[in-house]
């Protein structure tokens, strides 16, 4: 496994790490820049292309030779700063989840966004624990907070500096991709996931 932490620990990791302190609304620039970028994501990226040894499985280098063509497309970076803070990273992601581009999450938009993050069927809390006021639609503060208490953005954030790097991303889309953890991606790994991402 590439990353320093399983994604099979991630739900355990950072469950105290939630806040007390309320979050902004969503910036509707900002979301829109989100939202295109995520729309960005549909285009094709065919195994083929980035097997370059033709074993059949992708391994880290053939990885990074895929995310250093394709990482243009997951900068969520709105500060312009090196490195994503928690904020633009939830953001971020909250537009990559909101299929239909309407401001909200509804549960099947987050069960999709969830096998994104964790990768396809490996995410146990119910939708009931993320839409904490029960109105069926997640915003960006219920998203914000499920990410705290689940831990999410800190267990991208490997050396828990307080920014996610290109490195710690690029660790992030491995995990996802290689869903058995034996440090390589097969085709149906990369089909199953590139689907899920997308």
């Amino acid at each position: 496994m590439r990353n320093r932490v399983s994604l099979a620990a991630l739900p355990a990791l950072m469950a105290f790490v939630i806040g007390a302190c309320g979050a902004p609304p969503v910036d509707d620039e900002v979301y829109e820049e989100q939202a295109e970028l995520a729309e960005e994501q549909a285009s094709d990226a065919p195994y083929a292309q980035w097997d370059a040894d033709h074993s059949d499985d992708m391994d880290v280098s053939e990885f990074d030779a895929w995310w250093a063509d394709e990482r243009d497309r997951f900068d969520w970076d709105i500060d312009g700063e090196d490195g994503l803070t928690r904020d633009e990273y939830v953001q971020g992601v909250y537009a990559a989840w909101d299929a239909n581009r309407d401001g909200r999450i509804d549960e099947s938009e987050w069960r999709q966004g969830s096998d994104r993050v964790w990768g396809e069927g490996r995410y146990e809390a119910g939708w009931t624990d993320w839409d904490k006021d029960g109105d069926s639609e997640l915003d960006l503060n219920e998203v914000r907070e499920g990410f705290e208490t689940d831990g999410i953005y800190d267990r991208v954030d490997g050396d828990r500096d307080g920014l996610i790097d290109d490195e710690e991303l690029a660790d992030w889309f491995f995990d996802i991709f290689d869903a058995d953890d034996n440090s390589r991606i097969d085709a149906t790994e990369w089909e199953s996931t590139w689907l899920n991402i997308n």
